[in-house]
């Protein structure tokens, strides 16, 4: 089994585009394309309800792991959507009177932690369906797929163990917004109250009224600015384990692809 330097020590700087040309995500891209072109070409009837019951053993297994690979990586995907949406904010006055922009800026981020663990998430049950290891979905955890022994000597194992480990820090936050409903943040939370004091029809001076604007607007700027750089962190760091883990599963797939 590989150590973590070994495992990450070509993850250095990983980007999204990276991740499309792992060689892992590639074989099983081309796999499922060069069977699809190939049902096309044989059986039209593909698109029918009955399509996957023609496929063979071999087929199906290249759809399926087609299938779980895409969830990962589409959930990977959504991860910019919320430093895109932080500066979207719409500035329409019934907009406004019904969001404020704290908790919208609270709701992409919450959006962002689920997505962050849910990529892990998707992870685990690639591995239970590649690995053959046969738990019902509802138990695909992190906790009893590394304890499997049929893990003991694959490199995914580690891949897994660090991978769980970079998210030490926000599965407790993803947890404690699921269980609490909301995120907490002190500087956010500090920006809210001002605006919730205007939104809320307060009487202020319009000297007073333009002040709090002015801090509003500058709090708001500031706590964007130095979340973006910490999300943009994390999702690096998600992009190296994901490498590491996809790197991890490619002797698998090639012998499970190789054996029907």
């Amino acid at each position: 089994m590989q150590n973590k330097k070994e495992i990450l020590s070509k993850n250095t700087d990983t980007t999204l585009e990276d991740l499309y040309k792992n060689v892992f995500v590639q074989t099983v891209m081309n796999e499922n394309t060069k069977k699809i072109k190939k049902l096309l070409k044989d059986d039209p009837s593909l698109e029918k309800k009955d399509g996957r019951s023609k496929m063979s053993d071999k087929e199906k297994f290249i759809v399926d792991t087609f299938s779980y690979m895409s969830e990962i990586m589409t959930k990977i995907q959504t991860l910019d959507y919320c430093p895109a949406f932080l500066n979207s904010y719409p500035k329409r006055k019934m907009w406004e009177k019904t969001f404020s922009r704290s908790d919208y800026i609270k709701y992409h981020i919450e959006a962002y932690l689920n997505n962050l663990t849910g990529v892990f998430d998707r992870c685990l049950l690639l591995v239970n369906y590649l690995f053959d290891l046969g738990y019902p979905k509802k138990y695909v955890k992190f906790e009893t797929i590394s304890a499997n022994s049929h893990l003991e000597k694959e490199s995914v194992k580690k891949a897994l163990e660090l991978f769980n480990k970079g998210l030490e820090k926000v599965k407790p936050l993803r947890n404690f917004v699921n269980h609490q409903g909301r995120l907490s943040d002190q500087d956010l939370d500090k920006v809210g109250e001002y605006e919730f004091l205007m939104r809320s029809g307060s009487k202020f001076t319009k000297r007073q009224k333009n002040f709090l604007l002015a801090i509003i607007k500058l709090g708001f700027s500031s706590y964007i600015r130095n979340m973006k750089k910490q999300l943009g962190k994390s999702s690096e760091n998600l992009f190296k384990l994901c490498n590491a883990f996809f790197n991890a599963l490619f002797k698998k797939y090639i012998e499970r692809l190789n054996s029907y």
